[in-house]
């Protein structure tokens, strides 16, 4: 390829990132926002992985063209063109996984989700100690932006799948979709994460495997975000 053609490759792509949304994948921990954000980048050529994690919020400047993951509690509000996706799953089968994935030493999790217990990781299937009953109802209600939900273990449904890419307006190749290696079902402290959990994963499961929330009417609002991006 010529030099004159990388460069009017690398000017095609310039113009047409500046047309892509930047994306936001939200989400309790161990529920997808990995694979979610990693599948819209994959799967489109023009959005990129945003450097870093996203660890608040409030005071972050989304660039257009890439997908940022984080979770952070809603933000007070967002600058109006962020394409935001919240995910969630089974809280037993959450709490299973980060109990293994988060026990090594500085336990960065616990910052990411802006939990005070990261001392109390032993205690994971005892208490909430990564606030996941709070985050998902923090998230699941009308925001001052729009919101995609999506729940984890829908992603194998390819009509979720279509219906996603439908709300980002790009296209969604996903991996092939592989069960959890470890199931709460036939942990051998299934009753304490039943006890613990299982109130929640019932909220969880009177939604819908995708459901769209739409921005709530608030007295300028709409000016509000588009003037205010960080909060």
């Amino acid at each position: 390829m010529s030099e004159q053609s990388l460069l009017f490759k690398k000017i095609r792509r310039k113009i047409a990132v500046r047309f892509k949304p930047p994306v936001l994948i939200a989400g309790i921990g161990r529920c997808g926002t990995t694979l979610v954000r990693d599948t819209v980048v994959n799967s489109n050529k023009y959005y990129s992985k945003a450097p870093g994690f996203v660890v608040t919020i409030n005071g972050t400047d989304f660039a257009k063209g890439n997908v940022y993951k984080t979770h952070d509690f809603p933000p007070r509000s967002l600058h109006a063109d962020v394409k935001v996706v919240f995910m969630f799953g089974n809280p037993m089968n959450a709490a299973v996984s980060s109990f293994k994935a988060f026990a090594g030493p500085g336990r960065q999790h616990y910052v990411h989700a802006h939990s005070p217990f990261a001392d109390e990781h032993e205690n994971l299937f005892e208490r909430d100690v990564l606030l996941m009953e709070r985050q998902f109802r923090a998230w699941m209600q009308p925001q001052e932006f729009t919101l995609c939900a999506v729940r984890y273990e829908a992603l194998c449904d390819g009509s979720v799948c279509d219906q996603l890419g439908q709300f980002l307006n790009c296209e969604m190749r996903f991996p092939e979709f592989r069960e959890r290696q470890s199931s709460w079902l036939s942990h051998e402290r299934r009753p304490e994460l039943e006890n613990t959990y299982g109130k929640l994963a019932e909220e969880m499961e009177r939604f819908s495997a995708l459901t769209i929330f739409p921005a709530k009417e608030v007295p300028g609002g709409r000016l509000k975000a588009e003037l205010n991006p960080a909060g």
